[in-house]
């Protein structure tokens, strides 16, 4: 643990990496020519995937996490947070879906 700490602190000295926005622009060029097979546009984006993750806040970990092409997040707060009560048990179980509140409006499936 020490060492990843030391590793931590280290990259935090480095400095700031610059990105040449051009060299972003080609990119994206070059992936709407020849796109990744699994990647989709994302609104307001370019080709991506959408990762989805839950956390133990206790200790920070990932507990849970799903990469998908699917654009919209409304579908996959329900899912991760089921993935979540399992991997950590009923207890403590908090959604939080930015601006909407899924569980909310879903609360009879005993989240």
């Amino acid at each position: 643990m020490k060492r990843y700490l030391e590793q931590l602190d280290a990259a935090d000295e480095q400095d700031e990496v610059v990105i040449d926005p051009s060299a972003v622009q080609a990119a994206l060029e070059k992936l709407k020519n020849d796109p990744e097979p699994e990647a989709r546009f994302m609104r307001g984006q370019g080709p991506a995937y959408n990762v989805q993750t839950a956390v133990d806040v206790e200790h920070a970990l990932i507990v849970a996490h799903k990469v998908t092409d699917t654009a919209g997040d409304n579908s996959l707060l329900l899912p991760m947070a089921e993935a979540a009560q399992e991997a950590l048990g009923p207890s403590g179980i908090a959604a939080r879906g930015g601006r909407r509140r899924l569980l909310e409006r879903r609360a009879g499936r005993g989240l």
